[in-house]
């Protein structure tokens, strides 16, 4: 059985440059819940690169699946929302917003990057596969410790932090959304347990299927098919405890077990069978 990894970065070398913890974790089996703490004088940026998490914050929950960051700034009283920490993939790093030379920048430079992470408009959304790779590239150039990769570590980072900044400018107040989109939202809820189609989604609104799947994306970060898919599995869960993996795949409007296992592989990092032998069911 493989055993849970957590690799944490840490130490005078990245305080010095005014990072205070780089950090990742495996975890092929659960971890106890986060508390709730804060970090006085950090904004802290958590990817989730495979797996589903939640945070919550400032009295909301974020439903994190593989692809989304969740930032917290400086002072935020944030927690795993009484959810233990499941099976997954996450890196997350902790700027210090009083450091002088934030990566090893001058002065004026670093109030440039600490202005750019205290400004990012989004807390929890979707980001690209190039911007996730700097941060994924900076965390093992950080760990190979040799100088020159430190000096590579630094500069992905800093293109990491002005992607993650530039990419929320597509995303047009996930928190709240248009009226068509919030529409959409409450079809969803209201027929989860139906085979719900972007067409259907666009019929509610009116909207041809194209214009539907980009305002969709811009507003919520992902696109309407993968919103259904994680909605879906999401609250399948609950059911998933007392029924089989093939029965709940049909309550919940997916074509066959199959169809239903790959997706919640997808969305969980485990299959449906082996969620029900953590769970001990």
């Amino acid at each position: 059985m493989n055993k849970n990894i957590r690799h944490l970065l840490e130490g005078d070398n990245l305080s010095a440059i005014g990072i205070e913890l780089f950090g990742m974790y495996k975890n092929y089996h659960h971890e106890p819940m986060i508390e709730e703490h804060v970090h006085e004088k950090c904004v802290e940026i958590c990817y989730l690169e495979r797996g589903c998490q939640t945070y919550s914050t400032q009295g909301k929950e974020y439903e994190l699946t593989g692809g989304d960051v969740f930032v917290t700034f400086p002072n935020e009283l944030h927690s795993s929302s009484n959810i233990k920490q499941l099976r997954g993939c996450l890196y997350w790093i902790q700027f210090n917003m009083e450091s002088s030379n934030l990566l090893g920048l001058g002065k004026d430079d670093t109030e440039i990057l600490k202005s750019c992470l205290l400004s990012i408009p989004i807390r929890h959304y979707r980001i690209s596969g190039q911007t996730a790779s700097l941060l994924t590239r900076a965390f093992k150039n950080f760990s190979s410790g040799t100088a020159l990769t430190q000096i590579v570590a630094k500069a992905l980072i800093i293109m990491f932090v002005y992607d993650l900044a530039a990419e929320t400018v597509s995303i047009v107040n996930p928190d709240e959304p248009s009226e068509e989109i919030s529409r959409c939202l409450e079809y969803i809820e209201n027929h989860i347990r139906e085979n719900i189609t972007v067409s259907d989604l666009a019929d509610v609104v009116n909207f041809s299927e194209s214009h539907l799947k980009l305002k969709f994306k811009r507003e919520m970060g992902i696109p309407p098919r993968d919103y259904i898919i994680n909605k879906k599995i999401n609250a399948s869960t609950e059911f998933l405890k007392t029924q089989s993996v093939t029965d709940t795949a049909y309550e919940f409007g997916f074509s066959s077990s199959q169809h239903y296992t790959r997706a919640f592989r997808n969305v969980i990092g485990m299959s449906p069978r082996d969620y029900k032998k953590e769970l001990h069911l």
